[in-house]
């Protein structure tokens, strides 16, 4: 079966990692994978050549002439099935296959937005109505797209897998002198880092012997001339808080050996559907603190492996920090171990896979 799985890039982004890793496992179950972008950015492209999956990039600026690229691609390749991530690519897939389509497609949504936040949310679903199947990656978002677009029957949701014998856990050495909070995802303002740098600032001031650290790693967006970025809002935030010495910021990286080398994973988002960050934090066997919306109270069990808060509160957030400051190593290494053990449950790559599987074969 030949498959076109299509996403945007290949930059550092979670959803990017979650179609490399279903398209690596596609070729891996016999079938023909080609994944299509059209910005050619190029973080997991190494992954792609690797595990022999195809790849062809559309490199086109000027917007219709991509859209007729994308168009002609899509009915060009001889897939059997599309599968697509991410609006814009959804989108793209959708209106390809207008008037008809050769191909069957399946689309996903990969945030759980809340109502209001995207005003052309309505619009994007009813396209949905061109696609055979809709996988979300959360049952918050499964629940809303049920509520708000009944028209869509075939949906599914099938939460994020991680490699668990990548991301490993191992015995982290007892130091409860500097705790070292990770923070991942793209500066952008559903992330939420300013109320994170908030909340470190009241942290310290409760408890100004603490010794933390936060480093946080995302794509760090294009600078356009005269316009501030949530970036720069970020760095002057820290700045301007004297905070420098507690919170540094970075760009994308290889996450493993941070995720190894951490203490805690923190991740404030206002919105997610499953993050990929969490998800591969907690196959290393890293306590989660995290804003609770969204699947997050499936992830973390307040106490077990982690904490929850509300995102909109700082003092709340500030206080899940200060427990988990204040816990033994011995407490630590609980929280750690409980991660590592849910992360096995719900993120198997076996799982993943024959449920797209089971979609495709449904489909077909």
């Amino acid at each position: 079966m030949k498959i076109t799985c299509f996403i945007d890039n290949l930059s550092a982004g979670g959803a990017q990692r979650q179609i490399v890793i279903l398209a690596t496992l596609l070729q891996k179950a016999g079938h023909e994978v080609t994944i299509l972008t059209y910005y050619p950015h190029d973080f997991f492209l190494g992954e792609v050549v690797n595990s022999s999956v195809g790849y062809l990039c559309i490199n086109e600026p000027r917007l219709l002439f991509r859209v007729y690229k994308i168009r002609k691609a899509l009915n060009s390749l001889k897939q059997d099935v599309v599968i697509a991530f991410l609006k814009t690519p959804v989108l793209l897939a959708e209106l390809s296959s207008l008037p008809y389509k050769k191909w069957n497609l399946i689309v996903s949504e990969r945030n759980a937005y809340p109502e209001g936040i995207d005003k052309k949310l309505f619009w994007r679903r009813l396209l949905h109505l061109f696609a055979d199947y809709v996988v979300t990656n959360s049952n918050t978002n499964l629940s809303l797209v049920n509520k708000n677009a009944p028209w869509i029957k075939n949906i599914e949701t099938i939460y994020n897998c991680v490699d668990l014998n990548h991301y490993i856990s191992y015995d982290r050495p007892k130091d409860s002198k500097k705790i070292y909070i990770l923070g991942i995802g793209k500066y952008a303002n559903q992330k939420n880092i300013i109320n994170l740098i908030e909340s470190i600032s009241l942290l310290l001031e409760k408890e100004p012997s603490l010794m933390v650290q936060v480093d946080w790693y995302g794509d760090i967006p294009v600078k356009k001339k005269n316009n501030v970025s949530y970036y720069d809002i970020v760095r002057n935030r820290i700045i301007e808080l004297n905070l420098q010495k507690y919170i540094n910021i970075h760009g994308p990286e290889e996450l493993l050996e941070h995720y190894q080398r951490s203490t805690v994973l923190i991740l404030p988002s206002f919105f997610e559907g499953v993050p990929n960050v969490v998800c591969e934090a907690m196959s290393c066997g890293l306590p989660i603190l995290i804003s609770n919306v969204g699947d997050h109270s499936n992830l973390v069990e307040e106490g077990l492996n982690g904490y929850l808060f509300d995102p909109y509160s700082i003092s709340d957030m500030a206080n899940s920090l200060l427990m988990f400051c204040s816990l033994s190593h011995s407490d630590r290494i609980k929280m750690s171990k409980e991660s590592r053990r849910k992360a096995k449950n719900l993120f198997n790559q076996h799982i993943f896979i024959e449920k797209y599987l089971l979609i495709i074969n449904k489909i077909l």
